[in-house]
């Protein structure tokens, strides 16, 4: 889920090269038909970050005062430790900009090439998961049924070289189940924080990570 300012509009059934399938399969298919993403500007502010209380502080070779309690575990340092460089930026960038492409397109096979084979879907706020490239078009495929003119409006984002990070408002009409929920055939809005871990030796995104808030479904508040 993804929106750029820079990038072209594609129009509701536009076909995106890259994925399989075209204009006229995704046509046939009533969740595939129609989407949109827009950008919404937002003003800047400004915010500050205080320094944790604790035993264990160092600093970096940056320079920066670090926890290592908070960074102890292998994995998470491996990524704090990873490095940007103009062409990673614009790699990851690129990818992120067809992956959302794609998805404005509803081009299901070209939104999958930007993922890994063993991907992870997971809604936070209530442990689902949907695994591997089978389980994300599962996901977006049940998320389409139950929100057909589902909509994204971007209000940040941010890219480094663990991967992307955006938030969005999002709008959409409640016509089918949705995580057990039946349909209410309401307009609802709600917020989202998605990230897209990115895979350093693949070259993809290893799925999206949401956080919703907002959105009256019991099964995203009970784990």
């Amino acid at each position: 889920m993804g929106r750029d300012d820079d990038r072209p509009s594609v129009p509701p059934r536009a076909h995106v090269r890259g994925g399989g399938g075209g204009d006229q399969a995704r046509s046939r298919h009533p969740v595939l038909a129609g989407g949109g993403r827009r950008l919404l500007r937002r003003d800047a502010s400004p915010s500050g970050r205080s320094a944790r209380d604790g035993e264990r502080r160092g600093r970096s070779r940056h320079g920066l005062v670090v926890d290592s309690a908070a960074m102890a575990d292998e994995a998470i340092l491996e990524l704090y430790r990873r490095e940007i460089t103009p062409e990673l930026y614009a790699e990851i960038r690129e990818l992120w900009k067809k992956h959302s492409i794609a998805e404005d397109a509803r081009d299901l096979p070209g939104l999958i090439s930007t993922l890994t084979e063993d991907c992870v879907y997971e809604l936070v706020e209530s442990g689902r998961r949907w695994e591997g490239h089978e389980g994300a078009a599962r996901f977006y495929l049940g998320l389409l049924s139950a929100f057909p003119d589902i909509t994204f409006d971007l209000t940040d984002i941010v890219i480094g070289p663990q991967g992307v990070c955006e938030e969005a408002d999002v709008t959409g009409t409640h016509l089918g189940e949705w995580l057990g929920q039946p349909p209410t055939g309401e307009r609802l809005a709600w917020k989202v924080v998605i990230f897209f871990p990115w895979d350093a030796e693949k070259r993809l995104f290893r799925g999206e990570k949401v956080y919703t808030s907002g959105l009256p479904v019991p099964a995203l508040v009970e784990a």
